[in-house]
């Protein structure tokens, strides 16, 4: 997790106070718990949550991966929620780039570093100022609305979007405070000059 983005720690359950509000047969108002214990996603069953079909020991940080089934009760725990998503984000130590992040598993290359096997190295960059986002020929793709971009094109990123990163879902407006500010050209602001037609 990076401070001051997303929660260390997310409350599942039917509860409307709950991080990630989930409504269906069996679900307690807080039912489980997701966090990060080093660098792997762990569950911490409060009520009765199954992986597998076998019941996660009681009050027990349980490792879980993203494409394994986890429930709730009878209901399904979307673990491509974008919260959890946020929960999985590291500070990278790549150079700053003014409106961009650049995004992937080796935080020497990256700004936000994702441990995970299935996110690549530098797996896409995201430019703010031009409200794109650019794909690094990686492993396992990079998706926006469900659909696989080309690599080392530079597509469309609406700034509420939800992109992938292989089975990591991130909301594009959670990230933007990452990226250092463009630099301001110019001393001073200019002044709005009014316009009027000539007579």
């Amino acid at each position: 997790m990076i401070p001051g983005l997303g929660k260390p720690q997310l409350v599942v359950g039917s509860a409307p106070t709950c991080d990630i509000v989930l409504q269906g047969p069996g679900v307690a108002p807080q039912h489980l718990t997701l966090s990060v214990l080093g660098q792997q996603l762990v569950v911490t069953d409060l009520v009765g949550a199954t992986t597998h079909g076998a019941l996660l020991p009681p009050n027990v940080p349980t490792p879980v991966q993203l494409q394994q089934p986890l429930y709730a009760g009878q209901t399904p725990v979307p673990l491509n929620h974008p919260m959890v998503g946020l929960l999985l984000l590291a500070p990278g130590s790549a150079p700053p780039q003014a409106g961009r992040i650049s995004i992937g598993r080796d935080p020497a290359r990256v700004n936000v570093a994702i441990p995970h096997p299935a996110v690549s190295g530098l797996h896409a960059t995201i430019d703010f100022g031009a409200r794109t986002i650019t794909d690094h020929e990686s492993k396992s793709g990079t998706y926006i609305g469900g659909q696989r971009i080309p690599p080392n094109h530079p597509m469309p990123l609406d700034a509420t979007g939800i992109v992938q990163l292989g089975p990591i879902t991130l909301a594009a407006g959670h990230l933007q405070s990452l990226a250092p500010p463009a630099p301001q050209f110019g001393a001073a602001p200019v002044a709005p000059v009014a316009y009027a037609p000539a007579a």
